[in-house]
């Protein structure tokens, strides 16, 4: 009677089901490399971020990105030992810490190269990665805990994620009007 050249989809539950966990999987493999390459990006920026200048300028600089992530800004009328103040309170476990870092961190600016009292001097300059090695991921982690990132975050990432579809969809509707 009637040809029926179409083809019909005649998937049983199971097959239906097991094609629907095959492409949640390839999503969620998909969520986890994107994680992934973003942290190794983060982490190369990271490294070379203030590679032009000395060990104590990088650590201050550093501490300064994560303590402003963190809802604690840089005034510009603060000195180091102001600002490091500030973030000894935000963060008090590491307040010793700090303060170590942020006494060999001004006398390396500002003693004379020939004072006995300049950090190249003394030593202390070989203490700055050990120092910087305790505080790095206490500080991430207190920003990562900080409520500013936990509600930004998520915003800023679903924003962008709806700028991209939007592009997308504009460039698509670009290419079949042409």
């Amino acid at each position: 009677m009637g040809d029926t050249s179409g083809t019909t989809s005649t998937q049983t539950r199971g097959q239906f089901e097991a094609q629907l966990g095959r492409q949640a999987g390839i999503a969620i493999g998909a969520v986890v490399l994107l994680i992934l390459f973003s942290l190794l990006l983060f982490s190369i920026w990271w490294r070379r971020l203030f590679r032009h200048y000395n060990v104590s300028a990088q650590i201050y600089g550093r501490i300064c990105i994560l303590a402003n992530w963190a809802g604690i800004p840089l005034k510009y009328s603060q000195t180091p030992h102001e600002y490091i103040q500030s973030i000894a309170v935000a963060a008090p476990d590491e307040a010793p810490t700090l303060h170590r870092f942020e006494d060999i961190y001004v006398r390396e600016l500002w003693a004379s190269p020939d004072s006995t009292e300049h950090p190249l001097n003394t030593g202390e300059v070989r203490d700055l990665p050990a120092l910087w090695q305790r505080l790095q991921p206490r500080l991430f982690l207190y920003v990562v805990k900080h409520p500013r990132v936990l509600m930004t975050l998520p915003n800023r990432t679903w924003k962008s994620l709806l700028r991209l579809r939007a592009k997308r969809r504009a460039r698509r509707a670009l290419e079949q009007d042409l």
